[in-house]
């Protein structure tokens, strides 16, 4: 949910967050914070939609007081999304520094994602959870995008059959993919182990009293490897921080 609502404040998409805060609306909570978030979500899309209305130049020394110095993330990844429209190669230095910093690691990412755009050639090392990696940004693949990914994510929405569950998998796999990028997650396109993984998921978000035994026979999966799956990626869930304003 959180990375729905950040992606589309980015592209200023905001009927489109209200259809997706009608919809997570719908869905049963699973905690105090997801009805706190749920709750607080209008007043945020009405901030940023007004916002984005609002038609400003920034010097350039604007830009990098806010992109280096704000505490607001929405604000940084707004000014983020300011420069991508702006001549984005000015700031090409300021977007390597973002990324290596200690800021929300969704702000990292996106000026991460701004320099693969740029096509950056620089080697660039950065700290995400709990791992160092060391990338060229222009080898990097996009995330949500290229074959095996939407044919796993066919795959996953046909194996779970009941569009409620699929569509709540899919939007676990796509927030767990921006937690971890640059890892690749989707190694296969017919990884049913990882498929089952996130369908857990997905069932355990709508308390649904479906298991997954009948996964676990029909492709023949080790029950324990599933449950260190799904729990290894909702560990990751649980430990990224919101984004402060």
């Amino acid at each position: 949910m959180k990375v729905t609502f950040e992606l589309r404040f980015i592209q200023k998409q905001f009927d489109e967050a209200y259809k997706d805060l009608e919809w997570f609306s719908n869905q049963p909570y699973v905690s105090q914070a997801v009805e706190e978030q749920l709750r607080a979500a209008p007043a945020l899309i009405r901030a940023n939609e007004r916002a984005a209305t609002m038609v400003k130049d920034y010097s350039p020394e604007d830009v990098e007081k806010i992109l280096l110095t704000s505490p607001d993330d929405y604000e940084v990844l707004s000014m983020l999304s300011y420069v991508q429209s702006h001549h984005l190669s000015d700031y090409i230095s300021l977007l390597r520094q973002i990324t290596v910093s200690n800021r929300h690691p969704y702000v990292r990412t996106y000026a991460l994602l701004l320099l693969l755009a740029l096509k950056d050639q620089t080697p660039i090392s950065f700290p995400k959870n709990g791992q160092v990696y060391r990338v060229v940004p222009s080898e990097l693949e996009p995330p949500y995008t290229g074959d095996t990914y939407n044919d796993f994510v066919n795959a996953m929405i046909l194996m779970a059959k009941d569009p409620a569950v699929s569509g709540t998998s899919h939007e676990i796999l796509n927030d767990y993919i921006m937690d971890v990028y640059p890892e690749k997650v989707i190694k296969a396109k017919d990884d049913r182990l990882l498929m089952t993984a996130f369908i857990k998921l997905g069932r355990e978000y709508l308390k649904s009293s479906l298991g997954i035994e009948g996964y676990i026979e029909m492709y023949h999966l080790d029950p324990k490897a599933v449950e260190d799956q799904a729990s290894q990626i909702k560990g990751v869930l649980d430990s990224t921080p919101v984004l402060k304003y």
